[in-house]
């Protein structure tokens, strides 16, 4: 960081980005080697896109899709539910918002949000669903993200949403294990 001329560039997301953006993922997201295959088959579908944040080269945030309705690891009435409410419409899921530590209360998730938004329109993309997490504290910090993107359409309050995520392979970076973080599920019509 080089305080007051620092640069923070934006750009598409690229395979080669598979390192840093994983790295990321696990400190802020999800970890185990089911996050960093998952990314890596979804590159090479050529399915996985979204927007970089970087400073000096190196990624410091992200916002990434994937076509279709996918979930951390499978909720299969959800996404029929979910399936069934968006019918043929081009949907995609986000697949991970997240700014590193030090880069936060900058504006960068919104100037991310505000790419990604630009990104969506030329792909035609009509919905975006998103699983916004809910900690355990209640606390859900992504929202307000979310909820400059357009209009929420369609949304469902999950408790306990991600517990069963370490028999994924899974591990939640707040409770470990055994996680017990909630999650709103929502459609949100991008405008």
């Amino acid at each position: 960081m080089r305080g007051d001329t620092e640069v923070i560039t934006y750009d598409s997301v690229i395979a080669g980005d598979l390192y840093d953006l994983t790295e990321c993922y696990e400190r802020y997201l999800n970890s185990g080697e089911t996050v960093r295959s998952a990314i890596r088959h979804a590159f090479e579908e050529n399915v996985y896109f979204g927007v970089k944040a970087e400073d000096e080269g190196r990624g410091i945030g992200y916002f990434t899709f994937q076509e279709d309705i996918l979930f951390t690891y499978p909720h299969e009435k959800l996404e029929e539910t979910v399936r069934s409410f968006v019918k043929n419409e081009n949907t995609v899921t986000v697949d991970a918002l997240m700014v590193a530590d030090r880069y936060r209360g900058r504006g960068i998730a919104g100037r991310l949000a505000e790419k990604s938004l630009e990104m969506l329109r030329e792909r035609g993309v009509r919905y975006m669903m998103v699983e916004i997490w809910v900690y355990p504290d209640g606390r859900s910090p992504a929202r307000r993200v979310y909820e400059k993107m357009g209009k929420t359409v369609w949304s469902s309050k999950e408790e306990l949403f991600y517990k069963d995520a370490d028999k994924y392979g899974i591990s939640c970076p707040i409770c470990g294990k055994k996680c017990v973080c909630g999650a709103y599920i929502e459609i949100i019509e991008v405008v």
